[in-house]
């Protein structure tokens, strides 16, 4: 699989743009740390639910992570990456207001937590009920029970593939695999927000673009 990556143009200085080019198809990645830039993310995305036919469904890629793996106890994710459609995906990394809170919930982005709590949104991930938990308790964000589709548990039921992660899932189900054989590294020169290595976009993307391919191949009570 030919997975490469490109920095492209962008005029705001909150925002890192690149140009993900999986094979044939090209994904546009951006990367913050402002909310401000989250929500006006967010404004399009809700225009997007609002011109959604009732009783139809929009499918988000979700998934989020922690700089070295572990997650302390009622402590914000580091890293939320999500992808609306197969075409863009943003990685919001959390800011420190967050990172640094002790009350419970922190909570989130006002716009970000309307489109997950939304009965229009379907959110599929990998081990994504757990991670729904979290965010429910730590962020306040309260997405329908009945629109969290574990990808793992509809590859064990439809294919009876057993604990895979998402690079699994995607070489049993797809036919293709991101084969990261190293580590890597989140940052250029160390652990500083806002300079969040090109390799670490790079895999982040294409695995959303997975995720949000996956459903294609399962199906689930009102699928259209």
């Amino acid at each position: 699989m030919d997975l490469r990556i490109q920095q492209a143009f962008t005029s705001d200085e909150d925002v890192k743009a690149y140009t993900l080019s999986l094979d044939d198809n090209e994904v546009l990645s951006a990367v913050t740390s402002s909310d401000i830039v989250v929500t006006d993310w967010m404004e399009g995305s809700k225009k997007l639910l609002d011109n959604t036919k009732k009783g139809n469904k929009i499918i988000v890629s979700l998934s989020v992570e922690n700089i070295n793996g572990v997650r302390p106890a009622n402590k914000p994710y580091d890293l939320l990456v999500m992808s609306v459609g197969h075409l863009t995906c943003f990685l919001y990394q959390m800011p420190e207001m967050y990172k640094n809170s002790q009350k419970l919930p922190i909570g989130a982005p006002k716009l970000l937590k309307e489109f997950l709590e939304s009965p229009k949104v379907i959110v599929v991930g990998v081990g994504i009920k757990k991670v729904a938990k979290t965010l429910r308790k730590v962020h306040g964000i309260k997405i329908y029970a009945n629109n969290i589709f574990d990808l793992r548990d509809m590859a064990k039921k439809m294919y009876g593939i057993l604990d895979q992660d998402i690079d699994g899932l995607s070489r049993s189900v797809l036919g293709k695999s991101l084969s990261m054989k190293n580590k890597i590294n989140w940052y250029v020169g160390g652990r500083s927000w806002g300079h969040i290595s090109p390799e670490k976009v790079m895999y982040a993307t294409a695995e959303s673009k997975f995720r949000t391919e996956l459903p294609l191949f399962f199906s689930w009570p009102g699928r259209n």
